[in-house]
Formats: structure tokens, C-alpha cells, sequence
């Protein structure tokens, strides 16, 4: 069949996605591996189905359920073989040929017992094979995968620095979720004010988030204040329906994505006025994720954007690297590599995506705050474009 290599799969043309399959086979030829095996879940289940969106541009869409012996296994689950020279996608979802870039889709039944069959069709029958994404699938599927193919080479980190550097496309689109996120909390931020409550000012920031076409990943809100009762839910965690009162912090960490890139956006403000030092605590986590911003420049490692964040809260006597080691992390088709945590040398390059967060509490108040960039020659770019402070 003629394909038109500049249609675009996912916001992303076909010949770019043929050029990463491309480049992943040429890693896995130098890792001493003749194919890949690349596992994905679906259905909402938000990073776990990067690797397999990033080389196909396939996302399955029916949740991943438990298995019904007798009925189905595996469902919203999905694989890509790739072979020396042919890609054949195997999925539970509707899809064929001109949606997505492979060059045999099988829409299947059994998951184990198809990539099975591909890898005989595309001539991987015992040679050595990689395993990539084999956390997507529950341990039984995994097993009966392993069993049929005898992929056993672990072949995720072949995929992960592919992933790191994103194309002009991929860079373009994560712009968009930018846009969308920032509005999406910009909502949550004005709706929160005294008397409203957390379940308000989520369902605008979803509801906004909806509306600018992304799909919600997860949305963390708390309310802060010595002696406030605690909340009554973990889950989600923003219904609560407790009214805000002067001086209390809200906050808000939310995530999403647009065609699969993400967004992930922290923020904080005093509802009224501040009554139990709300503002100096916002400036704090805010001084401290600003300094972690201008630190990401090419060439330098992530270690040394982690240092300069922690270096701020030090100064304030805030440090704790036991509450969470990590400045943030790399941003993609979910949360990804590198993590910023100050003993990671890894060098940043030009079109690396990062998240860098933090959180602060003291004296029974607390404070998040996050930014989004990409790496650039210059100075970073920065995607979260709302407002920053209330």
C-alpha cells in the first residue's frame, strides 16, 4: 500500500516515527539484539504506554482489565515486533495500517499467543530478542510472553534515551499541553478563594483542562492551616468539600497530556488574607524552583539543576533530602528520565523536556510550586505560561 509518510499519526508525521524505529533497531543491533518486543497499556493508564505510542503512534484505548479465562486475557494491553526489516502491531483496539506506523496490524484476542505469532512472521524465531516496557503487563501475561518468545533481555533503556531529546514536532506539542495545563490551573488557582473548596477548584481546572483538548492524568489538591481538620478522602484527594478560610494555602499539582505529551504544573496561594505566613513559604518553594530553572542549561548535568534548587531551601534551613530526593524530572510521553536528583551526571542536551518541583512545609503549613521547560542553547524555555502567583 502507498502511504503518505507526512501523515501525521498521533501529531507526528510517519517518517519521523519511521526514523525512531530506525534508530531502535540500530541500538538494539549494537546491544547485541536482532528484534524488540515493545509492550503498551492502555485505557487511561497514563505512562505505561510511551514506548509503544512513540514508535507507532498506536495508544489502545479499552482499559486494562483482569483476565477471564475462557473469555480473554491481556485486554488493553498491546505490542509492537520489530523485526530486521517489518513492524507488526499487535492490539485488543481498532486500528489498521493507515492510523497507525507499522506494517501489519493484528487485532487479536490473545496478546501472548499473537506477538508470538509475529515474531515467526518477521523472522525473530529464536534469535535474541528485547524486552521493552515488560512492566506494562500484569506477571502472568508477562510469563506467558517470555515462555513463547524467550525474550528475556530487559531492553526498556534502549527506548529511554531515544526518548530524551524531543524533535521539533514532539517540542511543538508539548507547547500545547503547556497552553492547556497553564489553563487548567490558572482555573483552579481563581476558583479557590474563601468559602470555596477543593472539589470547586479541581472540577475547573478539569473541566478547563477538558476544554482545551488534553486528557487529565491526576489532579493532587490540599488545604493548608494549623489546626484544620483533616481531610475525610485519600482518594481523589480534592473531594473535600471543607470551606477555605482566610489565610489558608491552597494548593494544586496536576497533570495531563495532549496527543500523549504531558504537562505536570504546581501551584500555591493564600485564600484572603495571610494569617499564618503562607506568602513567605509560596516565595520560599518558588525561589528555590526558579533557581532550578535558570541552572538547566545544554551541557550542564541534572545533578547540578537539582543543587541549585536544594541550595535555596538549605540557605532557609528547608532541606530534607529524605522527603523526596528529587527536584523533578524529564517530561515526555509521561514522567520521565532524567530525574533531578544531585548525584545524576547525565548532561542535559537541547530539546530535553524537564519538570522541576519541589514542596516545603513548616509550622502545619505547606507550599508546591512547578514549572515546565525545555532545554534550549540559551536560556530554557519555559511552557508553564500562566500565572504565578495570586
Amino acid at each position: 500500500m502507498q502511504r503518505d509518510e507526512q501523515a501525521e499519526v498521533a501529531g507526528i508525521t510517519r517518517a519521523e516515527l519511521a526514523g525512531r524505529v530506525d534508530r531502535a533497531r540500530r541500538a538494539a543491533a549494537a546491544a547485541g539484539l536482532d528484534g524488540l518486543i515493545v509492550l503498551g497499556q492502555g485505557g487511561g493508564a497514563f505512562e505505561r504506554h510511551g514506548d509503544l505510542l512513540y514508535l507507532t503512534g498506536h495508544y489502545t484505548t479499552f482499559p486494562a482489565i483482569p483476565d477471564l479465562p475462557g473469555h480473554w486475557t491481556l485486554r488493553g494491553h498491546a505490542a509492537a515486533v520489530i523485526g530486521p526489516d517489518r513492524v507488526v502491531l499487535c492490539t485488543d483496539d481498532d486500528a489498521d495500517v493507515s492510523t497507525v506506523a507499522a506494517d501489519e496490524v493484528r487485532v487479536i484476542d490473545d496478546l501472548a499467543e499473537a506477538i508470538c505469532s509475529a515474531v515467526q512472521s518477521v523472522g525473530l524465531a529464536g534469535r535474541p530478542i528485547g524486552l521493552v516496557n515488560a512492566n506494562a503487563v500484569p506477571a502472568d501475561g508477562l510469563a506467558a510472553i517470555l515462555a513463547r518468545t524467550g525474550a528475556t533481555v530487559r531492553a526498556d533503556e534502549l527506548v529511554e534515551v531515544l526518548r530524551r531529546v524531543k524533535s521539533p514536532a514532539e517540542q511543538s506539542l508539548l507547547r500545547l499541553a503547556g497552553a492547556a495545563g497553564s489553563a487548567a490551573i490558572t482555573a483552579a488557582m481563581d476558583a479557590a478563594g474563601e468559602g470555596a473548596t477543593e472539589l470547586e477548584a479541581a472540577s475547573a481546572a478539569i473541566r478547563t483542562a477538558v476544554e482545551q483538548g488534553a486528557a487529565v492524568s491526576n489532579t493532587f489538591t490540599s488545604v493548608y492551616r494549623p489546626g484544620r481538620p483533616p481531610r475525610r478522602r485519600l482518594f481523589p484527594s480534592y473531594a473535600d468539600t471543607l470551606a477555605m478560610e482566610p489565610g489558608d494555602i491552597f494548593a494544586v499539582d496536576m497533570s495531563g497530556s495532549v496527543d500523549g505529551y504531558f504537562f505536570d504544573f504546581a501551584r500555591s496561594r493564600v485564600v484572603g488574607d495571610d494569617r499564618h505566613g503562607g506568602e513567605e513559604l509560596i516565595d520560599l518553594v518558588q525561589r528555590a524552583i526558579d533557581a532550578g530553572v535558570a541552572a538547566a542549561r545544554a551541557g550542564v548535568t541534572a545533578g547540578s539543576v537539582a543543587a541549585a534548587g536544594f541550595a535555596v531551601l538549605a540557605a532557609a534551613g528547608d532541606y530534607d533530602p529524605g522527603r523526596f530526593p528529587a527536584l523533578g524530572h524529564g517530561m515526555g510521553l509521561g514522567f520521565e528520565h532524567p530525574w533531578l536528583t544531585v548525584d545524576n551526571a547525565l548532561v542535559l542536551e537541547p530539546g530535553m523536556c524537564l519538570a522541576i518541583e519541589n514542596w516545603t512545609g513548616q509550622r502545619g503549613i505547606a507550599a508546591t510550586f512547578e514549572h515546565n521547560l525545555l532545554v534550549t542553547d540559551g536560556a530554557p524555555e519555559v511552557l508553564s505560561t500562566g500565572r504565578e502567583r495570586w
